[in-house]
């Protein structure tokens, strides 16, 4: 990373007064031209409190409210984290209703200028809102393959909507909040969760909503495999608990499953938090620390043979789903461990990853830990 990386700052929750005096500072810095700005829920500031920081400082401002943070290598349940990034961001709020149409428009209102430039798309979106999957469709067939998509989900282990996106205009509610930057990444992606089921097609779905797997009822089949698998016995009480170790892989063509992750039941319904669209194949999968801490070492090595240098980064960006943390639990320290190998780990537990290498379509993923270097 850059110098200006070296310089991340964690502000504790309470210190209203040194949260504003260091977007003071980083205002005034020529090495700062951008600020990526995280804070985690847990007694996190209110819109009216941040909106005077946020609206005087002059160097553009791009984040959101996540269940957890990282910093250098621990997590962080409250607080704010500020990433001063050595180039400027153009940033465009997407909002909530907005069409195919209106995306386009407004994408080429904000970013005509950018997509023959190499560089980042950072990508903030509310992990609750339901028009996820047009606007990340609507973005890769702006951008195209010309730059890396990085980013995640904003809100709380509540799994109720609330304004959680961050920019110089204050914290807002909105689809997404995207930021453009000339900025060459290296990213690497992985999970480290194995099939523990044959292919199982989704027969019928609605966005985020599984009625049926195989032409069954679709939390029929998806408790039976469990209970043959471990003997638990999944039922709309404990559904959270189990099925943090249950995920969903949706199967790609000569690439590794993207997760799906299960937060709750009604009836027959298996409820997800990112989209699985109907004519699908899916596996139900499962992991061990050991396994997720070998995706964890995989995505680390990744991001660095791209960046194609010997030496460990002195600071790593790191997505690391949140559910990776609920799932590990005392091994989580484990993963951040792995990841930071001695380097200066910043970052945020989000609900769901945005991520993708430059070469690929941008993906939604979940229960998956991305690794970037800049």
């Amino acid at each position: 990373m850059n110098q200006a990386d070296r310089n991340a700052v964690y502000i504790r929750h309470g210190s209203l007064a040194e949260l504003q005096a260091q977007l003071f500072r980083l205002s005034n810095d020529r090495a700062c031209q951008g600020i990526l700005f995280l804070m985690a829920c847990e007694n996190s500031y209110t819109p009216s409190e941040l909106a005077p920081a946020l609206k005087t400082c002059s160097k553009p401002i791009a984040g959101g409210i996540f269940p957890e943070l990282i910093c250098q290598g621990q997590r962080k349940a409250s607080g704010v984290l500020l990433i001063p990034l050595p180039v400027p961001l153009t940033i465009q709020v997407i909002p909530k209703e907005i069409t195919q149409h209106g995306l386009n428009h407004l994408l080429d209102t904000s970013f005509q200028n950018t997509t023959s430039v190499p560089g980042t798309l950072f990508v903030f979106f509310d992990a609750m809102n339901t028009n996820k999957e047009l606007v990340m469709d609507g973005l890769f067939n702006y951008f195209g393959i010309t730059l890396n998509y990085l980013g995640g989900g904003t809100g709380s282990l509540q799994f109720a909507p609330f304004p959680s996106l961050i920019c110089n205009e204050g914290v807002v509610s909105a689809a997404a909040l995207v930021g453009w930057a000339p900025l060459e990444t290296f990213i690497g992606v992985a999970h480290g969760w194995e099939a523990i089921s044959d292919p199982l097609k989704v027969t019928e779905s609605n966005g985020n909503e599984i009625f049926s797997l195989n032409w069954k009822p679709a939390f029929e089949v998806y408790k039976n495999l469990i209970e043959a698998h471990a003997n638990l016995k999944p039922t709309s009480d404990n559904f959270f608990q189990i099925a943090k170790s249950y995920p969903l892989g949706v199967s790609k063509m000569d690439a590794e499953m993207v997760v799906r992750d299960p937060y709750k039941v009604s009836g027959n319904t298996i409820h997800v938090i990112d989209s699985v669209t109907e004519g699908e194949y899916v596996h139900i999968l499962h992991g061990n620390a050991d396994s997720l801490l070998a995706g964890a070492r995989q995505a680390r090595d990744k991001a660095i043979s791209l960046k194609n240098t010997q030496l460990s980064p002195e600071s790593i960006f790191c997505i690391d789903c949140i559910s990776r943390a609920l799932y590990m639990e005392n091994d989580f320290g484990k993963e951040l461990d792995t990841l930071s190998q001695g380097s200066n780990l910043y970052g945020m537990l989000p609900i769901g990853e945005v991520a993708n290498c430059g070469d690929s379509y941008t993906e939604l993923y979940n229960k998956t830990v991305v690794v970037c270097l800049w």
